[in-house]
């Protein structure tokens, strides 16, 4: 499922947003199939989870754009002034380092509660949960298999009728 994936998304942070929300969507038909209190406790914590490093990663970005901005304007200003910034955004770099290290500890926290209960629901669950969860997850990888086999196809189809035949010829070997 990672390789069809990483194949068909251009970076890697795409290629992780994308088996997230299969993940998700799994889990979803999951709990759909299953009315259990656990369950949709588990569902909740890993849409949590998903939430908060997508917060995450979003606040990354805005870190880095100021941070870049920060460090053109102190370039255009005196020594002195300059030294005074450079403290600062040391502060800030330091504080928003001590605030990642925090959520990391909560996001690592969540996840073992996540691990928890979805480990307690599997055990209680038994055998017909998990073979429905795997039959979600296999469902959506036939899904994104098959988008990939319509997209090649396409492809195929849009090359000149000459090159078309070579290609054909060429894959029936």
């Amino acid at each position: 499922s990672k390789s069809l994936v990483s194949e068909s998304v251009g970076s890697p942070q795409q290629a992780r947003q994308e088996a997230s929300k299969m993940v998700v969507a799994a889990l979803s038909k999951f709990a759909f199939a299953n009315d259990s209190s656990c369950l949709r406790a588990c569902l909740s914590a890993w849409i949590a989870l998903i939430d908060s490093r997508r917060k995450a990663a979003i606040k990354r970005a805005q870190r880095c754009r100021y941070e870049r901005a920060l460090g053109g304007w102190v370039q255009s200003q005196d020594r002195v002034f300059v030294g005074s910034c450079l403290t600062a955004w040391r502060d800030v770099a330091h504080g928003a380092r001590e605030a990642r290290a925090r959520k990391d500890e909560d996001r690592a926290r969540l996840g073992m509660v996540a691990t928890k209960a979805l480990a307690r629901f599997t055990a209680a669950s038994g055998e017909s949960c998990t073979r429905m969860c795997i039959a979600a997850w296999r469902d959506v990888a036939e899904e994104r298999r098959q988008a990939t086999y319509t997209a090649q196809w396409s492809r195929l189809e849009s090359l000149p009728v000459q090159s078309r035949a070579k290609a054909v010829e060429t894959l029936g070997r």
